[in-house]
C-alpha cells in the first residue's frame, strides 16, 4: 500500500461497472486525478476506455460473470475496489461467498472489507429494511416500513398505515423495483409483479440490453427477490455521496435535485446543499455498519417539518462521487488519504454555484436544456475524446428497443442539437 507521495507508490483501485453508466467513467477519471492507479472490470465498450485513465482493462464476461470478476480480482491485486452500479455490487457479493467458503480464496477477504466494510454483514448492505432498521435504531428519521412476503401482510400493514405507500424490490435500480400504491388493488397487483420470480424474456432481456445476467439465477432456480413495503413521505428528493474508511465518513457531498432522467429514476440536475441532519445519519450508518468505501444515500426532505427521511442506501459510486468541491467535500481525494495514510489534499474546487448539471445525464436527457446553459455544467473538457464520444454518439440497437428511448424522444424538442458552449467552456477541437 502506498507510503506516501512521494514513495512513488500508487495505491491500486480496481473499479466494477457492469453499466456503461457515467458514475464510472467519471470517478475512474477523478481517481486518477488524485493519484491512484486505476483498473477496471467491466465490458469492452465501457468508455472509461477512451481515456488515458485506464492502467488495465479486466473484460467482464456475460455469460461467466462471477468468475470473470474473481479473476480480475486477483489479477489486479487493487487496494481498493469500488462497484459502480448495483449488479457490479450483487456480483462482488458473490465473490464474497465464494471467498468465504474456498480456502485458496481467502485472501481476497481484506481488499472487499476494506472496500464495503466487514465479510459477514456484506449481503446485508443491499437490504433496503435492514439498513433503514439499523438508522432508526440509532435515531436517524426513517419512513415507516417493513419486510413483505405474502399480499395478506401487505394488505394489513396498509390498513393500519394507509396510503400512499411503496413497494420496493431490493437488487433493482434506476427506480425499475419501486411501485408507488395508492389503493389495495393496486397494491396488490404491484406485490405480485415484483415478488415474481423473473420471466425468461425479461431476464434475456435485461442480459441483451444491459449486459446484466443477474435475473438469470432467480430465474432459474425461481428465488423471489425481498420486498419491502415503505410509507411514503411528501417533500424533495435529496442525496448524499460519502466516503468510509473503517466505520468513518471521511468526505461526502450533499445534494436536492432538480430534475430526473424519468419519474423516480438517476438524477440530471442537482443543487448543491448542506443539511446536519442528513450528515448525521450518515455518520451513524458508517459507524453502525463499520462502512468501508463509497456510498449513497437516497433521503426526502419533509414538506412540512423539513426532516430528512432516509429511504434508502446505494453499497456503491453514485454519480457525484467525481465532484471536487472543497475540503471534506472531494471523495477521491478522501479515499487517496485513507489508502496512502497522508493528510487529505483535496483537488481545486470546480465550482462555487449552487445548480450542477451532470454531464452527459443532462444532454442526454435534454440537449436544450436550460441549465445546460445557466448552471455549471459538469463537463469533462480535459478529456475531449470523451465528451466527443457523448455528444456524437447515436442510438444503438439496445436503446432503440426500448420504451424508455422513444418516450424521451417524443418528450425532446425537435431540434436536438447541441447548444454551443459558453465563452468560458473551451471548444472541442
Amino acid at each position: 500500500m502506498c507510503e506516501s507521495f512521494e514513495s512513488g507508490v500508487q495505491p491500486h483501485v480496481l473499479l466494477l461497472a457492469t453499466q456503461r453508466w457515467p458514475a464510472g467513467v467519471r470517478l475512474g477519471l477523478a481517481m486518477r486525478a488524485v493519484g491512484f492507479r486505476v483498473s477496471i472490470w467491466c465490458p469492452r465498450s465501457h468508455p472509461l476506455l477512451l481515456t488515458h485513465a485506464v492502467h488495465r482493462h479486466h473484460p467482464y464476461s456475460v455469460l461467466d460473470t462471477v468468475d470473470s470478476l474473481e479473476a480480475a480480482i486477483i489479477a489486479a491485486d487493487p487496494q481498493l475496489i469500488v462497484p459502480c452500479d448495483e449488479p457490479a455490487t450483487i456480483n462482488l457479493q458473490q465473490v464474497t461467498e465464494r471467498a468465504l467458503a474456498t480456502p485458496r480464496l481467502h485472501h481476497l477477504l481484506s481488499v472487499i472489507e476494506r472496500s464495503l466494510g466487514p465479510v459477514a454483514g456484506i449481503k446485508r448492505l443491499t437490504e433496503r429494511a435492514y439498513v433503514l432498521q439499523v438508522a432508526a435504531e440509532a435515531g436517524a428519521a426513517v419512513p415507516l416500513n417493513t419486510p413483505i412476503t405474502t399480499p395478506a401482510e401487505l394488505r394489513a400493514w396498509l390498513s393500519l398505515n394507509g396510503f400512499p405507500a411503496y413497494l420496493k424490490s431490493d437488487g433493482t435500480f434506476g427506480g425499475v423495483g419501486v411501485r408507488r400504491i395508492h389503493a389495495y388493488d393496486e397494491a396488490e397487483a404491484a406485490f405480485r409483479a415484483l415478488h415474481a420470480s423473473p420471466g425468461t424474456i425479461r431476464a434475456l432481456k435485461r442480459m441483451a440490453l444491459d449486459y446484466d445476467p443477474t435475473l438469470l439465477g432467480p430465474l432459474f432456480r425461481r428465488r423471489h427477490p425481498l420486498i419491502s413495503v415503505q410509507r411514503a413521505v411528501p417533500g424533495v428528493d435529496t442525496n448524499s455521496a460519502i466516503f468510509c474508511w473503517q466505520g468513518q465518513v471521511l468526505a461526502g457531498i450533499t445534494m436536492q435535485v432538480v430534475v430526473t432522467d424519468y419519474e423516480m429514476g438517476p438524477s440530471t440536475v442537482l443543487r448543491r446543499i448542506h443539511n446536519p441532519a442528513m450528515d448525521h445519519t450518515a455518520e451513524v450508518l458508517a459507524s453502525r455498519l463499520n462502512l468501508s468505501g463509497f456510498f449513497g444515500l437516497d433521503f426526502i426532505l419533509d414538506e412540512q417539518t423539513g426532516i430528512p427521511w432516509l429511504l434508502e442506501m446505494n453499497s456503491r459510486a453514485t454519480q457525484i462521487v467525481h465532484l471536487a468541491l472543497g475540503a471534506g467535500h472531494d471523495l477521491p481525494a478522501a479515499a487517496f488519504s485513507a489508502m496512502c495514510g497522508v493528510p487529505v489534499r483535496p483537488r481545486p474546487t470546480e465550482t462555487t454555484e449552487e445548480i450542477i448539471a451532470l454531464f452527459p445525464q443532462e444532454w442526454d436527457r435534454d440537449p436544450t436544456s436550460q441549465f445546460i446553459q445557466n448552471a455549471y455544467h459538469d463537463v469533462p473538457w480535459n478529456v475531449p475524446e470523451l465528451v466527443r464520444a457523448y455528444v456524437s454518439q447515436r442510438p444503438g440497437w439496445r436503446q432503440l428497443v426500448t420504451r424508455r428511448y422513444w418516450r424521451k424522444r417524443r418528450q425532446q424538442k425537435p431540434h436536438l442539437e447541441a447548444p454551443a458552449p459558453s465563452e468560458t467552456a473551451p471548444r472541442l477541437p
